[in-house]
């Protein structure tokens, strides 16, 4: 891949230097094209200019603009004419996670059609899954989760806010059923607060049921877990946990940590 840098703040990355190279002005009015979902104005710029589709401002391309702008026609045209669905912002975001953040679910299919990562995250691990629990869009998740993003479904963020407690924490009822139903772990802990915990101080009505949920991760430690903690390790055998004793020098905290072993390796939760 080459990248050209023209002026600031555009840089092209091309897979064809040779092509004609696109003007400040022209690039400019690609960019007008793609925030305002003016698919004319994008075919130009992709007639006149081949192999420049993934010009980008600043860090963002044209695609990003699109799916940001919940311009579905312009999102699946941009794909057409070969914009990569899986270019990365300096800020980790990509057309995808920017789909998300919008709620739009016709930008979101014709990104996954073009296989966009769906494991991508932002740099302080916000996810897809991060982000529709937080507009409440269930039908979002369930696509994702459909889709192969089981694999960041207990990702965190900088805080330690996974998705599901981002649901419960806003009071997202069926959000937080459908993740904790999918196998979310309920050990997130910010600032030194299990989410059962934040849970009870929101007055999430489930909060009763989040406990139950959280007991039943750990219901049958002799002939493996049936619980979403069970799940989400993918063990076909029986699991083994293990309390993990609390060093002298560690202040006491409300969580307590649990060590699970399988034949994955071992992974630490605390409850």
């Amino acid at each position: 891949m080459t990248v050209l840098e023209i002026t600031a703040p555009f840089n092209l990355e091309t897979a064809a230097p040779a092509a004609t190279l696109p003007s400040r002005e022209a690039i400019a009015a690609f960019f007008t094209a793609c925030e305002g979902g003016d698919r004319a104005g994008i075919r130009a710029f992709a007639k006149d200019h081949p192999g420049y589709i993934n010009v980008r401002r600043g860090s963002k391309t044209g695609l990003m603009f699109a799916a940001d702008g919940r311009f579905d026609g312009a999102v699946k045209l941009l794909l057409e004419l070969g914009a990569d669905a899986n270019l990365v912002e300096d800020n980790g975001m990509t057309a995808l996670l920017y789909a998300s953040a919008r709620r739009n679910k016709n930008v979101v299919q014709a990104l996954l059609d073009a296989k966009a990562n769906v494991g991508a995250c932002t740099d302080d691990n916000k996810t897809v899954l991060y982000f529709a629990a937080a507009n409440n869009c269930c039908e979002l998740l369930e696509l994702f989760l459909n889709n192969g993003a089981a694999r960041v479904l207990d990702k965190a963020d900088a805080t330690g806010a996974t998705a599901v407690w981002k649901a419960i924490y806003y009071g997202y009822d069926k959000a937080a059923d459908l993740l904790v139903g999918r196998g979310a772990l309920l050990d997130a802990v910010v600032d030194g607060e299990t989410l059962i915990d934040m849970a009870k101080r929101r007055g999430f009505r489930d909060a009763a049921k989040l406990e139950e949920d959280r007991k039943r991760h750990f219901a049958d430690l002799e002939t493996g877990m049936t619980g979403g903690l069970f799940r989400r390790l993918q063990v076909k055998g029986p699991l083994k946990l293990v309390k993990v004793k609390r060093p002298a020098s560690q202040p006491p905290t409300k969580a307590e940590t649990w060590r699970a072993s399988t034949r994955n390796g071992c992974r630490d939760f605390k409850f």
